[in-house]
């Protein structure tokens, strides 16, 4: 499948990590994947109900990243965002093995909860699920967007992350 996935070329070739459901690309500067690409299928949807579930699944610390490039469970710790997967949980319930991977921080961008990750992106992702049964196989890229941010005490920037 993975070969499938990246027959048309990546878009970068940082930190790249090759999981059952996904290839991702990881930003050690950031601690954030700078890409996380997608073949979903519609025989993956359809097929999804008795192989995997997200059910006592939790997330972890991708091992295979330094320990001081990784992503921890604390960084989220009262932050006021959510994980926010970028290859969701639900595209990977066609394999146990897919479901668990789904659940790296390193496959997560910092995302608002309520009115976005909760909202409009499960929208986006089921919508996602849609395309891949109508049209049999999608490519999916997604990636975090960092929007620069002014502060009111002076005119230096920050960076914000959105997925």
């Amino acid at each position: 499948m993975i070969n499938e996935t990246c027959k048309f070329g990546l878009p970068s070739t940082e930190h790249i990590r090759v999981r059952e459901g996904y290839v991702m690309s990881f930003n050690t500067r950031l601690k954030n994947p700078n890409w996380v690409y997608q073949r979903l299928t519609a025989n993956q949807i359809d097929n999804q109900e008795a192989a995997a579930t997200r059910k006592n699944k939790t997330f972890k610390e991708d091992k295979s990243i330094s320990e001081i490039f990784r992503p921890k469970l604390s960084d989220y710790d009262q932050s006021g965002f959510d994980r926010g997967h970028l290859a969701p949980a639900a595209d990977n319930k066609f394999s146990k093995v897919a479901m668990s991977d789904s659940f790296y921080l390193t496959n997560v961008s910092p995302q608002v909860g309520m009115g976005f990750n909760r909202n409009y992106w499960s929208r986006l992702e089921a919508f996602t699920r849609t395309l891949a049964l109508s049209h049999s196989e999608i490519f999916i890229i997604t990636g975090p967007l960092w929007i620069p941010e002014t502060s009111p005490h002076n005119h230096h920037s920050s960076a914000s992350s959105s997925s």
